[in-house]
């Protein structure tokens, strides 16, 4: 039997609710496969494939985050002496 993925790429749009522009979740990504043998009529048989990937945050990035927004905080609390 020999499979091969099809060539279809179809994108999706990145905003502040998709899964994307998301600070962690997951990702569904399909492919349409075909299964091809030689076993009579139905030699060809299509499927779809699937990749599931479940998306984090590295901790360094959350940490640098943190510092920035304590440093925005602090500075923001700070009155000039006139």
């Amino acid at each position: 039997a020999t499979a091969w993925v099809g060539s279809v790429t179809a994108m999706g749009g990145v905003s502040p609710l998709s899964n994307t522009g998301a600070p962690s979740g997951t990702v569904t990504l399909v492919t349409p496969v075909f299964i091809r043998s030689d076993i009579g009529a139905s030699a060809v048989v299509p499927v779809f494939g699937f990749l599931t990937l479940h998306f984090v945050p590295e901790p360094g990035t959350l940490a640098l985050f943190g510092a920035g927004v304590a440093l925005l905080v602090a500075f923001g609390r700070r009155r000039p002496n006139d």
